[in-house]
């Protein structure tokens, strides 16, 4: 259950179309914008294409809308919610692949301290981890103890991610 306040919204089942169609087309050209940026700044791009991923799970939980009923705050505005809704919904399709940008090198995860992690994963801490530069503190004493890493990500696998799920977005 999230921990999102509630707000129940109706919208019309052409609101629903016109909404999903709108968002098709901005996952498209956040794919499109992130494979071209790939070799100037492969971590920028993967953070575009992790708002693409999340955009996916927008896409879906608009395609479960029943009797015109929404829940705008903690379905619809939710980023985690989204981005599990797009996760389920690859992995059903058998695109698990496209959560891994990274794979094989044994470092400290971006976001906890505490873990270990081999592969850098598409999701919505990778994205913040991109584009924000946090801290690292020792949670006890409050010390910051160092600055954390930009998620690692592998240009090939990468691409090979946004040439999938561009093909899949566009076969919808």
């Amino acid at each position: 259950m999230s921990k999102c306040r509630q707000l129940e919204l109706e919208i019309s089942d052409g609101l629903i179309q016109t909404t999903k169609d709108i968002i098709k087309a901005g996952i498209l050209r956040k794919l499109s914008v992130a494979k071209k940026i790939i070799e100037f700044d492969k971590e920028l791009a993967a953070g575009i294409y992790v708002y693409a991923i999340e955009e996916l799970g927008k896409l879906q939980l608009l395609k479960d809308v029943r009797n015109g009923k929404l829940d705008y705050l903690a379905e619809f505005r939710n980023h985690n919610f989204k981005f599990n809704k797009a996760k389920e919904y690859l992995k059903s399709l058998g695109y698990s692949e496209c959560f891994t940008l990274h794979e094989g090198a044994f470092e400290e995860d971006a976001f906890d301290e505490d873990s270990f992690d081999v592969d850098t994963h598409a999701n919505t801490r990778s994205r913040l981890g991109i584009f924000y530069v946090d801290l690292i503190y020792d949670k006890t004493n409050r010390i910051v103890t160092g600055i954390k890493d930009i998620p690692p990500v592998d240009e090939k696998e990468l691409g090979a991610c946004i040439s999938e799920l561009e093909n899949l977005v566009k076969g919808l």
